[in-house]
């Protein structure tokens, strides 16, 4: 991989794609963050950091993937036009000759197979359970939230898909490409107290 050049990297000053890029220096192959901010992008051994603009600037992010064979693109953050934003990423990344494109597909498979095994009710000390819900109850459910219609429709399409089963087939791939089997949702979460704190009794 490091005679082909370095690995891109989108998100890097994010969480998902900071862990990326240091397990990719850990790993002492060369790598490319295409960052919003410079100053937030991690520091790293082997690293070349490019800013560009949003997903939807096409002409910056074609330049900043220019040479890359391989990009882990992050996806863009909630936005009322984000099938654009990915789009346009995209579309940057053919232009710029890449040939690989990782998302993060895999993840959310493992994480809701894990999810069925009610590992959350073990951890929270409170039971935590799947409750079926009809559309008009997901909304409004949601609706004391105060967030923009487009990211509560994605909530609820998200969760659309679950009860469907679209996200019911959890694939190889992690452990075929990474050469080690996924983190259960135990292991995260004995390693993360703070991402279920607010679901334990006080």
């Amino acid at each position: 991989m490091t005679r082909q050049g370095p690995i891109g990297v989108t998100g890097a000053s994010a969480e998902v794609g900071g862990r990326v890029a240091r397990r990719i220096a850990d790993r002492g192959l060369a790598q490319r963050l295409v960052v919003r901010d410079a100053a937030r992008a991690p520091r790293l051994p082997g690293v070349e950091v490019t800013v560009a603009g949003d997903y939807g600037d096409t002409e910056a992010m074609t330049e900043a993937l220019a040479g890359l064979e391989t990009v882990f693109l992050v996806p863009a953050s909630e936005d009322a036009d984000r099938m654009r934003l990915h789009r346009s990423a995209v579309g940057a990344a053919v232009a710029a000759g890449v040939e690989r494109i990782v998302v993060r597909h895999d993840g959310a498979r493992v994480a809701h197979a894990e999810l069925r095994r009610r590992a959350l009710s073990a951890f929270s000390g409170r039971p935590v359970t799947y409750r079926v819900e009809t559309l008009e109850q997901a909304y409004a459910s949601r609706a004391s939230y105060g967030a923009p219609q487009f990211e509560v429709d994605g909530w609820v399409t998200s969760y659309v898909a679950v009860a469907t089963g679209e996200l019911d087939v959890v694939s190889g791939t992690v452990s075929e490409l990474a050469g080690h089997r996924p983190q259960t949702l135990p292991e995260f979460l004995a390693a993360n107290p703070a991402s279920y704190a607010h679901l334990v009794p006080s």
